[in-house]
This record gives structure tokens, sequence and C-alpha cells, in this order.
């Protein structure tokens, strides 16, 4: 088993990529969170994103807020163009800037609105200039950490954010539309509350009043994934939790978030994170940016 993380936490202060996959989409994002927000423009894409156990459909224009430790997942379509700027960034990076215009609660604010927001074509086309700025200075500021692109990068990421807030106010919050995807979002939603108990097809069949076959298919052809990558993936995201932020007994951590066993809970952890609980506690255990 590699002891080191698959999709290790961003440290910096800020970053932002252009993702440009011509040929399509190759692989897959599992079930996760970060510490940092994640800000994220659509260009060309059809996907479905996982957010907070909600499924929306992303397309092109779709922009999207990602808080601090919101879970969420990104199925793509491997036959379909994919283009997207992401830009990852701690909230201390804006908000000495934010309290200096007398905005303090912005942040807040913004979180507590609609977080995916289909944009119109000139609206798009407008916020991808910025985008672009964004990804160009950041490449430079990451060689030379100069004051005056870290203003920009501050000032340029604000305005972005800005025009997401008067978006929020006039655009509703994009929705799953289909009965198949609400479907899904009640399963969900029952394994979200019941995570730590014995969950099997038969029971979560009953609590959605649908057949354990009807289930398994949906839920995999809106996911991407397997009823049970769920259960074990919302598993392990409580126990990266409980690892980081309590001094709880590796087998108490295992029997609280439904792992009937200690092996079953290593080979599971191992498979989903690429490292052992016990690393990972060692590596990621009272992080001073986690308190």
């Amino acid at each position: 088993m590699p002891e080191k993380p698959l999709d290790p936490p961003i440290r910096e202060l800020f970053r932002a990529i252009y993702r440009d996959q011509k040929d399509g989409y190759v692989g897959q994002i599992m079930e996760h969170r970060h510490i940092e927000l994640e800000f994220d423009l659509f260009t060309r894409a059809n996907s479905s994103l996982t957010l907070n156990g909600r499924i929306y459909k992303i397309t092109n224009g779709t922009l999207l807020l990602v808080a601090s430790r919101d879970m969420h997942r990104f199925v793509h379509d491997p036959d379909s163009a994919y283009n997207r700027y992401v830009v990852m960034f701690s909230e201390q990076f804006v908000r000495p800037v934010l309290s200096c215009m007398g905005m303090d609660r912005f942040l807040d604010e913004l979180k507590d609105g609609p977080r995916v927001l289909q944009l119109n074509a000139a609206l798009q086309g407008h916020m991808q200039s910025d985008f672009s700025l964004l990804a160009t200075c950041c490449t430079r500021w990451e060689i030379n950490h100069d004051v005056h692109l870290c203003s920009i990068l501050q000032t340029t990421l604000i305005h972005l954010l800005m025009e997401m807030s008067i978006e929020q106010n006039k655009t509703p919050e994009a929705q799953p539309i289909s009965q198949q995807k609400q479907q899904v979002q009640k399963i969900m939603s029952f394994i979200d509350t019941h995570y730590f108990a014995d969950l099997t097809l038969e029971k979560i069949s009953e609590a959605s009043f649908l057949s354990k076959y009807y289930i398994t298919r949906i839920f995999k052809r809106v996911t991407g994934y397997s009823i049970l990558e769920y259960i074990h993936q919302k598993r392990v995201s409580q126990a990266q939790n409980l690892l980081v932020e309590t001094d709880l007994e590796i087998v108490e951590i295992a029997l609280r978030c439904g792992f009937n066993n200690l092996s079953n809970f290593y080979h599971v952890f191992g498979k989903a994170v690429g490292m052992t609980p016990m690393y990972y506690r060692k590596h990621y255990g009272r992080h001073p940016v986690l308190n």
C-alpha cells in the first residue's frame, strides 16, 4: 500500500489553472472535500456534480463555488470535450482586502446563496477573461511571489466573486430535473444519515420504496459509481474527519463509521485514500489549518 495521499490537500493560499481535455475527459474523481474554497467556470462540459448529496448537471457556462469541506464529486462524459477554469483559494487570501472594503460578511453571504449557476453566453465570455487572467498571473506568481501580482490576483478574484453574488440574486440555482436524479438524491440522503449502520441493498430498497435491482441500476447511471462505492466513500470521509479532529482509537473510529471489523476498515480506507488510517492521522492530524 503506497504511504502517500492520492489527492493531498493544497497548502497554497491561492492556485488557478485551466484544464483542457479536447478529446474527452479520462479518469474518475472520488467524492472528496478540501479546506480551500473552489471556484470553477466550465467553458465546455457534459458532466454531473454531486455536491453535499445533491446532483447537478454541469454544462457550458456553469459557474460553481464549492465551500470549505463540501463533499463533492464530478462525473464527466468520457466522449465529450471538457474545459474549465479551476481556482482554489483560502479565505485568508481575500479576507484582508474584503475587510478593508467593509465586506467582512461577503464570503459567508456568498456561501449561503445558490452556488451552482448557469451563465448566459455574454456573461460567460466576460467572466472567462478574468478567469484567464487569474490562471496567467498565478503561473507567474508561483515563480516570483511579487506583491503586485498578488494584488492583481486578489482584486480579480474578488471582482469575479462579486459578479457571482450579483447573479445569485437574479438566477435560481440549477436543480436536478429528472425523476431518477430525485430518486438517487433520496437514496444518497438515506445513506448519509445511516452510514454508521449495517446498510444493505434490501434496507435501502425498503427505505426508498424501490426495488433493489432498480436502485442499483439508476444509481450507477446517474452518479457514475455503485451504491457500495458511495457507502464506502461516505464512511471513509467520516473516518478522515475523526482521525484528524479527535483522539479516538482507530478501532472506535472504524465502528462509529459503520465498518464491522478493523481489517475491512483498513482495506477500504487504504484503497480510497492511498495510505493507512494511522499514517493519515500522523500526516494530517491536528493540522493547524484545520483548527
